[in-house]
């Protein structure tokens, strides 16, 4: 797992700036995808410290990419993932965790709060991985 690296599957430019700028104030480098297979790709090569996706992504939702990272044989499966998106109802939420996300949060959030929610899961990760 790359420290301090973090993977945003987004295709939303403006959610990918403001991540990018207040990750990089906080001393943390992202590696933004527009789409899901970018993101499983990104994630394969780079083996990222943190995943944060969008559900709605241009070729397949996030439930697809959740699925994909989960079924890794490499680090990656483990790797925490924070699933940020506009839906709302209850059955979104249960499905996505079912899929394998950590947290999910509803947009919109503010960068600095999505950065503060990606350490403290990492650094959790980090205490039960020891």
């Amino acid at each position: 797992m790359q420290s301090g690296l973090i993977l945003l599957v987004d295709a939303d430019r403006r959610v990918q700036k403001a991540f990018t700028r207040a990750a990089a104030e906080q001393g943390l480098e992202v590696v933004a995808c527009d789409t899901a297979r970018a993101g499983v790709n990104a994630a394969c090569a780079l083996d990222p410290t943190a995943i944060v996706t969008e559900l709605e992504l241009p070729d397949f939702d996030g439930h697809w990419l959740l699925a994909q990272l989960r079924d890794q044989p490499t680090d990656v499966a483990i790797t925490p993932i924070l699933v940020v998106t506009h839906e709302i109802d209850t059955s979104s939420r249960a499905r996505t965790l079912q899929a394998g996300a950590d947290v999910y949060l509803q947009k919109p959030i503010a960068a600095a709060d999505l950065l503060a929610q990606v350490r403290a899961l990492v650094e959790m990760s980090r205490r039960i991985l020891e």
